[in-house]
């Protein structure tokens, strides 16, 4: 039976740090019907150098420069468009797989969508001790919530509840550590542009709620720690706007409104779906106090989700928010 074709997609910009250990990585692949797709967001450092290098020796590289800047989540969306193949393989310009990655998950796929390995993490020597902690102890995993030491199916219903229980922890896992079946996009769509950070958790969720996955319980990929990723800076700030309030409303919001979610919202209780709303409520709370300290948020921010996501502006009303802080008052006072 032959080899189904695997898009290894490498988004890039200003990568030559790692780039080349990266590619390394994906060209030893036991897995061999593969095609290699560097999309370059108009990297100024050495990273076009290194690919055009490595292209002068394996012909299943193929690099495509953007004409302009895409941004993260846009270059995510372009490398999907350039794959052809049947299943999508993201590998970021940072990390590193094992060179039976693709060999184990596919072989462990059993006609699923989505399939997710565990990832170890590799920190650069001038990573704080507070991302170190973030990964290392704090950071919720598919390890932590499915006991197993073989792949595993998770199923919908179990997915959904856990995305319920730890709404907007990214338990799935990074880019790096999944492998998707290509024809799901035609389902699911791309990667949310209007998400900041937990883009790749709403995509996993929008698949996995609705078709499972599997788990596979082994370390294929090296996730990548160093102080300048997107990743570390939030969590080192914790005050980047976006990410900490307008990425977590959107997700819960697509959760609660999104038909990409009608299997997931067919599977959670009506008192998941209420601690989904209070969800929305107190951090619109949390983001209308921020913003009105905040002189660097673009001033039109609220008027462009509301455009966006119209089911939020019900809950950004001040006796919504006024209801939710007498209730949390009440609550307060009765656990004393």
């Amino acid at each position: 039976m032959k080899e189904p074709l695997i898009s290894i997609c490498i988004p890039t910009y200003n990568g030559e740090k790692y780039l080349r250990d990266c590619l390394l990585s994906v060209v030893s692949q036991t897995f061999r019907n593969i095609e290699i797709i560097i999309v370059d967001d108009c990297s100024s450092d050495g990273t076009i150098t290194i690919a055009e290098q490595f292209m002068k020796e394996d012909n299943r590289i193929i690099l495509s420069r953007n004409v302009k800047n895409l941004g993260l989540v846009g270059n995510w969306n372009r490398s999907l468009e350039l794959a052809k193949g049947e299943w999508i393989k993201f590998v970021f310009q940072d990390d590193l797989i094992t060179s039976n990655c693709i060999q184990k998950m596919f072989e462990a796929s059993e006609g699923k969508y989505l399939v997710v390995s565990d990832r170890k993490f590799i920190y650069d020597e001038f990573v704080p001790t507070e991302i170190r902690e973030h990964y290392s102890t704090n950071m919720l995993t598919l390890k932590k919530l499915v006991r197993t030491t073989t792949p595993t199916l998770v199923t919908s219903e179990r997915v959904s509840h856990f995305a319920t229980d730890h709404i907007s922890l990214n338990f799935i896992g990074e880019p790096t550590a999944v492998l998707f079946k290509k024809n799901i996009i035609e389902k699911v769509g791309v990667f949310n542009t209007d998400l900041s950070q937990i883009c790749d958790l709403e995509y996993w969720l929008r698949i996995a709620t609705s078709e499972g996955m599997v788990y596979i319980p082994e370390d294929l990929i090296s996730f990548r720690i160093h102080s300048s990723s997107t990743t570390s800076q939030n969590v080192i700030s914790g005050t980047k706007f976006k990410p900490r309030y307008i990425d977590v409303i959107i997700l819960a919001h697509e959760m609660l409104y999104s038909q990409h979610y009608e299997h997931f919202r067919a599977c959670i209780s009506f008192s998941h779906k209420q601690k989904l709303k209070l969800f929305i409520i107190s951090k619109m709370y949390e983001a209308k106090k921020a913003f009105e300290t905040n002189d660097n948020v673009d001033p039109d921010l609220f008027d462009k989700l509301f455009a966006n996501y119209p089911a939020l502006k019900e809950y950004y009303h001040p006796s919504v928010l006024a209801k939710m802080i007498f209730n949390l008052t009440l609550l307060k006072r009765k656990l004393k």
